[in-house]
């Protein structure tokens, strides 16, 4: 997914999503795009779209930069 997919996927419902519940929304939307394999680095770069967003990236960026593991890596059975 490119970058102006993913803000202009967020922009879409937006509208839709009442103002109190928007900062849940972007949470989970970023989670979602982190389940996509959307690179962290990757969406560092979308930051001064959106406030919401914003604020839900740089939570989940500074959760990244507080681990040194790779959350995709598959663990060994």
């Amino acid at each position: 997914m490119e970058e102006d997919q993913i803000v202009a996927l967020w922009d879409l419902f937006l509208e839709f999503i009442p103002e109190k519940n928007r900062d849940q929304a972007a949470n989970q939307y970023v989670e979602f795009l982190l389940r996509q394999h959307i690179d962290v680095e990757a969406l560092e770069e979308l930051q001064g779209c959106d406030q919401y967003l914003d604020d839900a990236i740089e939570v989940v960026a500074k959760e990244n930069r507080d681990t040194d593991e790779d959350p995709w890596e598959e663990e060994e059975y």
